[in-house]
């Protein structure tokens, strides 16, 4: 069964303007000083597609890669430019990390789902960033993956 969508996928320079991805990419950066600019800057435009695709289909549960999980960060500390997307996207995405203990259920399952949302969307996956299923947070310290709080590096 194919789903019809509302919306149209906006083209990725409507959806991260050059210069909001240069300016996230300096965030992923000074977080990551093993990142290049470039690469930094590929994960800020794959993390804005990734929150496109979640807008777009609420109803799926999706989750970034541990490497597209440092550009969505990005976008998460920059909330003008966050709050900018979420307009452009028509929703808003909602960061809700998992917390030690939870059950996260089949992650390459939900990479499958997250990568065949994104193409359903119009949102051609970068799958070099996709690398290995993931649901985990890997920045923020609330119990994600290298917290403090939870022991794992």
């Amino acid at each position: 069964m194919t789903t019809m969508l509302e919306r149209q996928a906006l083209p990725v320079s409507a959806l991260c303007p050059d210069e909001v991805r240069d300016r996230l990419a300096l965030t992923v950066v000074k977080d990551h000083p093993e990142f290049s600019v470039e690469y930094a800057g590929r994960l800020v435009v794959e993390a804005a597609k990734f929150q496109a695709a979640s807008a777009a289909r609420p109803d799926v549960r999706m989750a970034p890669s541990l490497l597209v999980d440092h550009g969505w960060h990005a976008w998460l500390t920059n909330t003008i430019d966050r709050d900018a997307l979420m307009t452009r996207i028509g929703g808003v995405v909602h960061h809700v990390p998992e917390l030690p203990g939870e059950d996260g259920g089949d992650k390459a399952a939900v990479r499958r789902q997250t990568l065949a949302v994104m193409t359903e969307t119009g949102y051609a996956a970068d799958l070099e960033l996709w690398p290995a299923a993931s649901g985990e947070c890997s920045q923020c310290h609330a119990g994600c993956t290298d917290s403090p709080n939870t022991g794992k590096k």
